[in-house]
């Protein structure tokens, strides 16, 4: 990912998204890999933009805690 540098970058998707295939996200993780900013939570079982709706606990702290580490 060349364009996004060192840009913290947070990849929430799905294994099931009906919409977006997640080979896509797989992708990018792939070409996120040399980013030590990046991270990526592939959720098991939701469906597109679904990650909220059935992990909201999950969800909160991921987000939370990577706004935490790069907004300052």
């Amino acid at each position: 990912m060349p364009l996004l540098n060192n840009r913290p970058m947070l990849l929430i998707h799905s294994t099931v998204d009906g919409t977006i295939p997640v080979s896509h996200a797989y992708k990018l993780q792939q070409l996120g890999a040399s980013n030590p900013k990046f991270e990526a939570w592939i959720t098991p079982a939701s469906g597109h933009v679904q990650a909220y709706k059935d992990h909201p606990q999950e969800y909160m702290s991921r987000v939370l805690a990577f706004f935490a580490k790069y907004l300052e």
